[in-house]
């Protein structure tokens, strides 16, 4: 699987690496788990529904705090958002 990352989720991961225990390294073994796993509980994946800006939009866990908001295209990964949960909620409220 591709990843592509939009302009607004560069954005906000340089933000989101000035947390305390998020690196980028972490984000990553984050992506690459759902990439083989999808379906790993340890990730809390969630899709979201009624978004009509996107077609297959989904929601993975990187702690308790953060969230990483992604489109799955064919076979492609389009990372949209990465921010607290709250943001993320917001986000998805708002598509």
């Amino acid at each position: 699987m591709e990843i592509e990352q939009t302009n607004k989720y560069t954005r906000e991961l340089k933000k989101v690496i000035k947390a305390p225990n998020i690196t980028t390294s972490k984000i990553d073994e984050i992506i690459n788990t759902f990439i083989s796993n999808p379906k790993s509980n340890a990730l809390d994946t969630k899709i979201i529904r009624g978004c009509s800006d996107y077609k297959n939009l989904h929601q993975i866990r990187i702690n308790s705090d953060y969230r990483i908001l992604f489109e799955i295209v064919d076979n492609l990964m389009i990372l949209r958002h990465i921010g607290k949960h709250n943001y993320i909620e917001k986000r998805t409220k708002d598509c």
